[in-house]
């Protein structure tokens, strides 16, 4: 088995998630000093190595003809490379810039925020206030802010809140991303959902 970061639309809720049917989902993670693009014309980002900046992502632990197939759909070795990076223990698909036939902006593509929004939005487990919850994450914010004994009007408020008090650098630019923070964070748990 092979642990893979995927960034885009091999995630949950994205339209080649289907290609990781069987694979175990590892965990979220954040891969440090890359960053993602999105072309125009494009449906699926470029990962890009640029000091500094993040990508969000999914680990998943894949099987060798799993790894075939992602490699197939990534055109491993044109489009993408797959770097196998010993010291994170997973591997990744990496844009190479020396493909010729994408014509894309460094400056007008990139995707700030380092987290691809997937086709379909997708449910999260968590654990609140010691009960398991399965819903969307700006449901899930709100759970949150119901159990907090410091009541707040809005999720955003709630946010910026949580990451003054927990001191952590969570993203509160909006749910999706500020939740999957606050599991990597260990602020709240996940659950596999059986």
């Amino acid at each position: 088995m092979t642990e893979v970061f995927v960034y885009g639309t091999l995630k949950k809720g994205g339209m080649n998630h289907y290609f990781l049917k069987g694979s175990d989902f590892v965990k979220h993670e954040v891969l440090q000093d890359h960053a993602i693009y999105a072309p125009r014309g494009f449906s699926f980002p470029l990962l890009i190595q640029s000091e500094g900046d993040k990508v969000y992502g999914e680990v998943y632990s894949v099987s060798s003809t799993t790894l075939a197939k992602l490699d197939m759909l990534e055109s491993e070795g044109t489009l993408y490379t797959r770097v196998n990076d010993v010291e994170l223990g997973f591997q990744y698909y990496l844009f190479n810039k020396e493909y010729g036939n994408v014509n894309w902006n460094e400056e007008r593509d990139k995707i700030p925020n380092g987290y691809w929004k997937t086709q379909y939005e997708i449910d999260l487990n968590v654990i609140i206030d010691n009960r398991n919850y399965t819903d969307k994450a700006d449901k899930l914010v709100f759970h949150m802010r119901f159990f907090d004994g410091q009541r707040a009007p809005t999720n955003k408020i709630y946010m910026e809140l949580v990451k003054a008090r927990s001191y952590l650098d969570l993203n509160t630019e909006n749910e999706e991303i500020f939740l999957r923070d606050c599991i990597m964070e260990g602020v709240v748990s996940e659950f596999k959902y059986e």
